[in-house]
């Protein structure tokens, strides 16, 4: 940042001069920040100062802290002037509208003087006419009293005066007419006067009036066009928000349309490319067998021609008729020496026994090599036409093969149209492309569970271990038995907890770790009803917009899934409230596995997927479990007591459990049968009737723990929480819990949870210590050594709250 001039009264400059050597580092340091003034130069120069003269005289680890501070205070040196030129901008609107409104404040102030000035001319005016009356009323008390002067004056005449006083009289009443008549000219002048001003006083007033009502008109309407225009706005930007939202649904959708089209088109290949890659492996077989045929021949090729060289140009045919011709001469030479006679030429003969003997076996040899190689020619003829044969087959196999491919392509293309325009066509596209995908058609090699023990720890390790992404989650192997055990109580689970303790990482562990399917669903504020969390049909498109729990549903219906466990996840599900969006399959979860129906239309849609019911309603599928994690601050909102009693509620503590992972259980690719699950949780209910019949017992009311629930807490369960127990309980044990972990877990949970036994402000102390008590009085029932140490870390907490 750049160092602005400024006087020398103000510099930092001086602050680090008169600091030098008078005071510590620490003293500079507190005199330079404890002097900050509100100016942001001011601040730039103290940072400044204080990076170059303070930091200097430092060690490494102070100039390190220092550094650390100097950043700091240029990060809150860059924030004050954001914020001052932020507020210098609003300081001008604000200049700016308030001048505006002194400008018609001054305008209504000069009409308001105006009027002013109007009403005291008027009053003038009214004061005057009052003088003109109080005159014309003095004249016509005169008047009046001339009258009765006249009056006695006509007394008197009757005394005798008339004939003397009659001329007067006469004159007198002329006067008196003339009075008269002059009073009613006043009179009605006077009136007509009072009507003008009375006229012109109400129609300046009416004038001031509308030039006032004028302007608070336009002020009004000036108002009115700004709220209009706030409301325009705020439309626009709900429309923008609405588009924004719906473009954000369609963006998703085809992204996710996309990543199934990717992998369709990824495992097509990849089959395709394994076909191609045994056949290629077959021919290469065919191939290598071929040419270990040519080359046996070319071995015997060069021992044939090793003994033609032995035999030099001669044929066998020449070899033979060599050796016919020996064998002729040796017979002759026999009966030659059968004539001679014996003695001296004994030895001669037996010469050429010998000789003979040697011959034949040459002969017997050649013989044999003979035979050899015409069946080593033969094979040698035989290995060519077959290597030609199978060239040939390769040709022609290459040629199919460019055939099938084209027509493969076209065929590919051709589905892809007939999908794409039977999409257009349906009032569910994406279902629709799900039950044209193939590889959702079939049903994969499902891996049974025989035993819950075992499967506890296998997944354990399976979920500690993810090979993908090599991410490793820890959970306790009891987290492992409760979570089975909420699996088979109840269909919707809740998993609580502090942020980071994996109530996410669960959900979808578990899925991948069973080989199932997890569908994950962010839910949002201000959700009101099903079509929120599911999609809603456009009557006038003739289509529905398929979110992602209806699609996970579908899919789990599907034959690849219709058999392995999957999962709906709800994440941050109290964002709204579930007793609202999810109300409706609160409900269906209650009723038998044939009614569990989501109607998604109010009527058929024509070309519905196959496996809606009425060609408009969804069945949930029972290998479908809804897990939601929550988390309680001020943006939730609290459950219902309709939520809580339904559903499995798992608090999840921090994964602070490590074990050594077994990879080869973990890397291992299985995939669970959801069947075997079902089937071994039915066998563990046949196997712990003893426990779950102690359970009961223990929760009887007239035990004391029931019975101090019922009298201090008024709190009371029904048929589903024994419904609940009896699969919860089994569960546990077969997957190697304990009695004490099941049912502590159950109680803690289900009754005295937050606000039905702790967290109330209508209980007592004594009332919880009663409760404590009870539950140790009534826990020996169980026959167990263990402890319920969450009920009682529980209550324990609950009393330190009481004081």
């Amino acid at each position: 940042m750049a160092k602005k001039t400024r006087t020398p009264t103000a510099t930092p400059l001086n602050i680090q001069n008169t600091s030098r050597g008078n005071f510590s580092l620490a003293e500079k340091l507190v005199s330079v920040l404890g002097r900050l003034p509100d100016d942001v130069e001011v601040l730039e120069g103290i940072a400044n100062a204080v990076k170059e003269e303070v930091i200097a005289k430092a060690d490494e680890q102070t100039q390190q802290q220092l550094l650390k501070l100097v950043d700091e205070l240029n990060r809150l040196t860059s924030e004050c002037s954001a914020h001052r030129s932020k507020l210098e901008k609003e300081l001008a609107q604000a200049k700016l509208d308030s001048e505006r409104l002194n400008n018609e404040k001054i305008t209504f102030e000069q009409n308001k003087d105006v009027l002013k000035k109007e009403q005291a001319a008027f009053k003038s005016q009214k004061s005057e006419l009052d003088k003109e009356k109080l005159s014309f009323a003095a004249e016509q008390n005169e008047l009046v009293t001339k009258r009765r002067e006249l009056e006695q004056q006509e007394l008197n005449a009757t005394a005798g005066f008339a004939k003397q006083n009659e001329a007067s009289l006469e004159q007198l009443h002329s006067k008196k007419a003339d009075l008269e008549k002059l009073l009613e000219d006043l009179q009605s002048s006077i009136n007509a006067e009072e009507e003008t001003a009375a006229k012109t006083r109400n129609e300046r007033y009416r004038e001031l009036l509308a030039t006032q009502q004028n302007a608070f008109d336009s002020i009004a309407a000036k108002e009115r066009q700004l709220i209009e225009k706030q409301t325009e706005f705020e439309v626009k930007e709900c429309d923008l928000k609405t588009q924004q939202l719906r473009l954000a649904g369609k963006l998703s959708a085809l992204q996710k349309q996309q990543k199934q089209l990717d992998t369709h088109a990824q495992e097509l290949a990849e089959e395709q490319l394994s076909a191609k890659e045994r056949q290629l492996s077959a021919l290469n077989e065919r191939l290598a067998s071929a040419n270990a045929m040519i080359s046996a021949r070319d071995k015997e090729l060069e021992s044939w021609a090793n003994i033609r060289q032995l035999m030099g140009d001669r044929s066998p045919q020449a070899l033979i008729d060599q050796l016919n011709q020996a064998q002729r001469q040796n017979e002759q030479l026999k009966n030659e020496l059968a004539l001679k006679p014996s003695g001296a030429l004994q030895s001669q003969y037996d010469q050429l026994r010998n000789d003979f003997d040697a011959i034949e076996q040459d002969k017997l040899d050649l013989e044999r090599q003979i035979n050899e190689l015409r069946r080593t020619a033969a094979k040698g003829a035989i290995s060519v036409i077959s290597q030609e044969t199978q060239e040939k087959e390769l040709r022609v196999l290459r040629k199919h093969k460019e055939v099938l491919s084209r027509a493969v392509d076209e065929l590919e293309s051709q589905v892809d149209d007939l999908v794409q325009r039977q999409s257009s066509q349906t009032a569910f596209p994406v279902m629709q492309v799900m039950d044209n995908d193939y590889l959702l058609q079939s049903q994969p090699k499902l891996e049974p569970v025989r035993d819950l023990k075992h499967f506890a720890q296998v997944l354990q390790h399976r979920i500690a271990l993810d090979v993908k992404t090599g991410k490793e989650l820890y959970y306790r192997l009891e987290d492992i038995q409760i979570f089975l055990g909420g699996l088979a109580m109840s269909r919707l689970a809740i998993l609580q907890g502090i942020s980071g303790t994996g109530k996410t990482s669960l959900a979808t562990a578990f899925s991948r770790a069973i080989g199932g399917y997890c569908t994950s669903v962010r839910v949002q504020a201000g959700w009101r009803d099903k079509e929120d969390l599911l999609g809603h049909y456009n009557a006038f498109e003739k289509k529905y917009y398929e979110k992602e729990a209806v699609q996970g549903l579908y899919r789990a219906s599907l034959p690849a899934y219709s058999d392995r466990p999957c999962v709906i996840l709800l994440d941050e599900m109290n964002l709204s409230r579930p007793e609202q969006y999810f109300a409706e399959f609160l409900s269906a979860l209650e009723e038998d596995s044939e009614r569990q129906l989501i109607s998604l239309a109010t009527s058929p849609c024509p070309n519905a997927p196959k496996l809606l019911v009425d060609q408009h309603k969804l069945q949930i599928p029972q290998n479908v479990w809804f897990i939601g994690t929550a988390n309680h601050d001020e943006t939730t909102n609290e459950f219902a007591d309709k939520t809580y009693d339904r559903a499995h509620v798992m608090e999840l503590p921090r994964n602070e459990h490590r074990f050594k992972i077994d990879t080869r259980i973990a890397e291992e690719p299985m995939k669970f049968s959801f069947t075997s699950l079902i089937e071994a949780f039915n066998k563990s209910k046949e196997q712990y009737v003893e426990e779950i019949e102690l359970v009961k017992e223990f929760l009887h009311p007239s035990n004391h723990f029931s019975d101090a629930l019922q009298k201090q807490f008024n709190v009371g369960w029904g048929n589903r929480l024994e419904r609940q127990l009896s699969a919860f309980v089994p569960v546990v044990l077969a997957s190697g819990g304990s009695l004490a972990q099941a049912v502590d877990h159950l109680i803690t949970t289900k009754i005295l949870r937050q606000g039905k036994v702790v967290g109330r402000y209508d209980t007592t102390k004594d009332d919880v210590s009663q409760l404590l008590d009870a539950l140790e009085q009534s826990w020996v029932l169980l026959g167990t050594d263990d402890q319920p140490a969450k009920a009682i870390q529980l209550l324990e907490k609950e009393l330190a709250r009481k004081g």
